[in-house]
């Protein structure tokens, strides 16, 4: 039962990761790109360093 539960969540955690590597190495066009800015999100209490890309705005 344990190893059976581990072994799920390795996987789950290596599906996340490879998604969220191809994510990131795909190129999008956007107009205005801010590195290393804060993001402030007062509906979900988040509060960090993010890149953030603008387009059509």
């Amino acid at each position: 039962m344990r190893r059976t539960l581990f072994n799920t969540l390795v996987w789950s955690v290596a599906a996340v990761i490879v998604t969220m590597s191809y994510g990131a190495a795909t190129a999008q066009d956007y107009d205005i790109a801010i590195l290393n800015g804060r993001v402030m999100d007062p509906e979900t209490n988040f509060d960090g360093v993010r890149n953030v890309g603008i387009k059509g705005g």
